[in-house]
């Protein structure tokens, strides 16, 4: 009966939607006069209505449905792979391959190309109406399909860019530049700045040069979107102890140039430059097999752009400890992903291990900061303590001031010298304290105003000025009372 049902909503999917079109178009006056007034919602609950109801929801949780959906996330996130698969992005020092295959949009080809051969293990008896349902399922499927994946380009970008010694696209949507000073690492620290559209010419101007004086590999995503919170990308130099210089030059290059911050990264710095560790390079067997890591082919999914095949391991040490998800080679990826229940997760050697890189955290290693570079948040949160200390120590000072002035008359009149010096002494080590205080809320200050970026940051680093400014003022008054005094 279900099955019944579930073909009949599909062979009157397209009278419906034309039905639903004319009534829309038909409510709509009535719709614009009983804007903005209270109106109350019935339920029909006919049983023509019910019926139809139950068809509805039936057809939204299908099989079909969720195929479609995928393939939307398909056309919405992924580039368009030539030749049956995704040729390297650059090549770096050592011959070796940048495969950008791990970035989201790959992703969610692969959970596309899952999800679209889910059928093939689902048992279905082949008889008249699963193949009427098929030829109806391909119907609907066809509408989808048929729209281009190739994403929309900023040709005048790119164009600029190319004139600039980029080239690409590569991957459909990024124009490369290849450096020779690069570490060469297949997991390793690399650089993202983001920006919306009207700040894109702007931040090339500003850190291509830069980029280029240090000949390190970068490149440039040219999606013609609104906002592009990944829009460029440096990889790694060859000495970790260039971070610091190139984050900083970068800094000063784009202090007048707005940046975003992509929440898969981490800001660094004034927090106009983010920061991930993670997947460089794409795996492959010969990596595997130099991790003297033995995997056993097992079961092959078939799709039109190449096969997937799944692997088990048979080594279980050399699989980290807690990982979920079966690893399976994408051939038109060119690279090992961990197919887990949140979707695919890029595969990656570390530390002897197979382990997923789990793309929504900046640092799932664990990994130290390249040396001289610190988070956006990591400064800004020693400083705000700074302040809070130094704010509090006034204070204290304040009280001694408030108690050197109840004993002064007795201190200016009383013949012993004693009594005198110890005044004198207390007033001195006051003066000390008010000048470290000052001198702590300045270098607070100057800190501070190195946070130039992202907002969320910018407007604690401004409750911070705020109250160094309250504090230098209460800084003067105690020195000023401290004069008086002598």
């Amino acid at each position: 009966m279900d099955e019944d049902l579930k073909r009949n909503n599909v062979n009157t999917y397209a009278d419906k939607k034309d039905k639903n079109k004319s009534q829309s178009i038909a409510n709509e006056p009535s719709q614009k006069q009983s804007s903005g007034e209270s109106t109350s919602q019935f339920v029909d609950n006919r049983p023509e209505a019910v019926a139809q109801r139950r068809l509805q929801a039936m057809m939204n949780n299908s099989l079909q449905a969720a195929q479609l959906k995928a393939l939307q996330g398909i056309v919405q996130n992924a580039p368009q792979a030539k030749q049956g698969r995704v040729k390297p992005t650059l090549q770096m020092k050592g011959s070796i391959n940048i495969n950008d295959s791990a970035e989201l949009e790959s992703e969610a080809d692969v959970m596309g190309a899952a999800a679209l051969n889910a059928a093939s293990n689902t048992q279905l008896q082949p008889d008249d109406s699963t193949l009427q349902r098929k030829k109806a399922d391909s119907k609907i499927l066809s509408t989808k399909t048929a729209l281009p994946i190739q994403l929309a380009l900023d040709e005048d970008l790119a164009g600029s860019l190319r004139e600039q010694g980029c080239h690409g696209p590569v991957n459909g949507q990024y124009m490369a530049y290849t450096g020779a000073n690069s570490s060469g690492e297949d997991v390793d620290w690399k650089a993202h700045i983001g920006v919306i559209k009207a700040n894109r010419a702007a931040a090339v101007a500003a850190v291509s040069p830069r980029l280029k004086a240090v000949d390190v590999s970068h490149k440039f995503d040219v999606n013609d979107a609104a906002s592009l919170p990944k829009f460029v990308t440096i990889y790694p130099p060859a000495e970790q102890e260039q971070w610091a210089g190139i984050i900083s030059s970068l800094e000063g290059a784009l202090g007048g140039v707005g940046t975003i911050v992509e929440e898969s990264t981490e800001a660094v710095g004034a927090g106009l430059v983010s920061m991930r560790h993670g997947q460089i390079t794409a795996l492959t067997a010969d990596k595997i097999a130099a991790a003297e890591i033995t995997l056993t082919k097992g079961r092959t999914q078939a799709h039109p752009r190449g096969n997937i095949v799944y692997y088990t391991i048979n080594e279980a040490e050399k699989r980290w400890e807690g990982q979920v998800g079966e690893l399976a080679y994408v051939g038109f990826m060119g690279a090992y992903f961990f197919m887990t229940p949140a979707g695919p997760k890029a595969a990656v050697i570390w530390d002897g291990q197979l382990r997923a890189d789990p793309r929504a955290e900046w640092n799932p290693f664990e990994i130290d900061l390249p040396e001289g570079v610190h988070t956006t948040e990591d400064i800004l949160a020693s400083q705000e303590t700074e302040v809070d200390r130094v704010v509090a120590r006034v204070a204290d000072s304040t009280a001694r001031i408030n108690a050197l002035e109840e004993t002064e008359e007795a201190s200016m009149t009383s013949t012993d010298a004693a009594l005198v010096n110890q005044r004198i002494a207390r007033q001195d080590r006051e003066y000390a304290r008010l000048g470290q205080y000052q001198d702590r809320a300045e270098h607070a200050e100057t800190a501070l105003g190195t946070v130039l970026s992202p907002p969320d940051k910018v407007a604690r680093r401004d409750i911070a000025l705020a109250k160094i400014r309250v504090v230098k003022i209460a800084i003067a008054k105690q020195t000023r009372r401290l004069d008086v005094m002598f």
